[in-house]
Parts: C-alpha cells; structure tokens; sequence
C-alpha cells in the first residue's frame, strides 16, 4: 500500500498529471482524501492505459465538500480534474492504494 499525491496546489480549472498505481490486484480499491479550501469541483478520473488515443478518461467521483473520505474503485491511470473553481482556493488529493 502506497500513499500517491493526485493534486497538491491553489485549483484552476484544469487537469492533474497522470499518477501511475502500479500493481493493482484482487478487489481494486483504495482511500480518497480530498481538503478543498474553496468552492473547486474535483472529478476523481482513471483509465486503464496512459494513451489519449486509446482511451479515454472516465469519471469515478466527484467531489464539492470541503472535506471528504472515502472508499473509491482504482485504476492503474488516475488523474484529479477541476471542472470548476472559483479565486484559486487550494485543494489537496490523495489516494492511498
């Protein structure tokens, strides 16, 4: 089990880089933690392969609390997306899988 960093800074309406969580077996789940100091929308995404052109990045929760954890279903590609913020507040994502 591992603790992976998904996003860590002040939001803006984009996408985090990819985080690779190798050597997911058995019954693929792990923790999501998620501190959003703001009103930032935060989409949990994941696919199974890193290729834009194969694969397309699928949503696996959403968050707008300012506060959250819980169980959420792994993938080897995962990524957090901003879909919508307001005066850059800071958001930290976790996942430990």
């Amino acid at each position: 089990m591992a603790l992976y960093t998904l996003y860590d800074k002040a939001a803006a309406v984009e996408a985090g880089s990819t985080e690779n969580i190798p050597s997911i077996k058995g019954n693929p789940t792990g923790l999501l933690q998620v501190k959003n100091a703001g009103t930032a929308t935060v989409v949990l995404e994941g696919r199974l392969i890193d290729d834009d052109t194969k694969a397309d990045w699928e949503e696996i929760y959403t968050v707008t609390d300012a506060s959250e954890l819980r169980s959420v279903s792994l993938t080897p590609y995962m990524r957090v997306n901003i879909t919508a913020q307001t005066s850059t507040p800071q958001v930290s994502v976790y996942v430990h899988a």
